[in-house]
């Protein structure tokens, strides 16, 4: 159990650091029309998603602890929590990328498109970030 939580921790370190520059690459794709970064934010999203997807596993398949605690709040209750929202977002935005890529052949307004994307990358970069930083408080 120690060793597979502890290898999450290190996937999902290297996933923070992806998702950020991510978020970076889109950001300025939206902002600043800045649409050369396309195929280098896409091929990201694939490789951000599939590290995430594989730090999310370790936790989920790490077999149970032998003691839980009782306490209302903890930082690892307040993790998992935050852990609900990123994993929702994770599984949203391919959906929502594509969506956005291909706006006008599937007949979707691409500014809609472009602020849901946006919107729910913003929320799931924030969750996952701030999942991270209740880690460093125990």
């Amino acid at each position: 159990r120690r060793n597979m939580l502890q290898l999450h921790q290190k996937v999902a370190l290297l996933t923070l650091g992806e998702m950020l520059y991510q978020y970076h690459i889109g950001n300025r794709m939206a902002e600043h029309n800045e649409y050369q970064y396309k195929d280098r934010h896409k091929m990201l999203g694939y490789i951000t998603f599939s590290t995430y997807m594989t730090a999310a596993s370790m936790s989920i398949l790490a077999p149970p602890g032998m003691k839980y605690s009782k306490k209302k709040y903890s930082s690892n209750k307040l993790h998992r929590y935050l852990a609900l929202i990123h994993f929702s977002g994770m599984i949203a935005q391919p959906i929502l990328g594509y969506r956005t890529a291909n706006a006008s052949e599937l007949g979707l307004d691409y500014d809609k498109m472009l602020s849901a994307h946006n919107t729910v990358g913003t929320i799931t970069m924030t969750s996952y970030f701030l999942a991270f930083l209740v880690t460093l408080f125990k």
